[in-house]
């Protein structure tokens, strides 16, 4: 239930001089700050003035609302004319000002309702302390059209004080925003200078692992046909050694004593082993190159026509 501060009529100049007087005090004393007070002050006379100058009589109620929120409620009662439409001029610049503006009613009466936000504090505002409040905004007289322009003036100066102190505050930060512009490009070149060097490093070391990783392979390669050459090598008079042990154990062949056959038995197994660590030499240098194991096995020497496979 909204609680009621402050009732008056509005007809006339006096009375929109009246309004706009009673609309800055009441919202001063709900504990609006001074550009609100304004605000609420401007929005009043604005919309009082095109109610009063449409319906002649405006009947205006300051309220108090609690909820949901706290918020300042304006109440404008009028009698629309008889064949003439309300004039809605003042309406734009009064939602701007205000948290609210609606207008109700039927065509024999009408209200205009406008709503500001309190302040949280604003609940304290009970008992005594409202009486209080309804008493002193009842002894308000109202204001003079000279004592309300000399009003409006004060609030146009204390405007301008403080669009002045915005401005010098703007000024300050934009000069602090500069100067902090100036550090960040400051340390910006010195990180792109420090990151091209560190790029020149790992473009230098990169360049040193790909000499490295050549010469390791070149050296690889060199190893590889380094066993593939030695194994070759040896692979042909192993095989010269083989072939002859056989023919001699041939049983075609002429015979041997048993110690001949023996000390012939044991060249051949020698050879065999000799022929098996030759071509497991020749597997690793063809593994380390990429060919299988069994390709290796299964390789022909070149150099050793018609060797034997393994």
């Amino acid at each position: 239930m909204a609680e009621e501060l402050l009732r008056l009529r509005v007809a006339d100049d006096e009375g929109i001089f009246a309004l706009r007087q009673a609309g800055r005090h009441v919202a001063a004393a709900v504990r609006l700050d001074l550009q609100d007070q304004v605000r609420v002050a401007t929005a009043l006379s604005e919309i009082g003035r095109e109610l009063a100058a449409h319906a002649g009589t405006v009947a205006v109620a300051f309220l108090l609302d609690r909820r949901p929120a706290p918020r300042l409620l304006v109440e404008m009662e009028y009698a629309p004319a008889r064949d003439a439409r309300r004039p809605k001029e003042g309406d734009a610049a009064a939602a701007r000002l205000m948290d609210l503006l609606e207008e109700t009613g039927t065509e024999a009466r009408r209200t205009v309702r406008l709503a500001k936000a309190l302040p949280a504090d604003v609940a304290d505002v009970a008992g005594a302390t409202l009486a209080d409040l309804r008493a002193r905004l009842g002894r308000l007289q109202p204001a003079t059209a000279l004592e309300e322009l000399r009003t409006q003036n004060a609030e146009l100066v204390e405007a301008l004080e403080d669009v002045r102190r915005q401005r010098e505050e703007l000024r300050r930060l934009n000069t602090e925003l500069e100067e902090t512009n100036q550090g960040v490009m400051a340390l910006y070149n010195e990180l792109s200078s420090e990151l091209e060097e560190t790029n020149r490093g790992v473009v230098a070391l990169y360049a040193e692992l790909e000499e490295k990783s050549d010469q390791l392979r070149e050296a690889g390669e060199a190893k590889n046909r380094f066993w593939a050459n030695i194994s070759h090598e040896l692979r042909t008079p192993v095989h010269g050694v083989i072939g002859l042990t056989r023919l001699l154990l041939d049983p075609a062949a002429e015979p041997l004593t048993e110690e001949q056959r023996h000390q012939v038995s044991l060249v051949a197994g020698a050879s065999d082993t000799l022929l098996s660590l030759v071509n497991e030499l020749l597997d690793m240098a063809k593994a380390e190159q990429g060919g299988s194991r069994r390709a290796a096995r299964s390789s022909r020497c070149p150099r050793c026509c018609g060797s034997w496979r393994t």
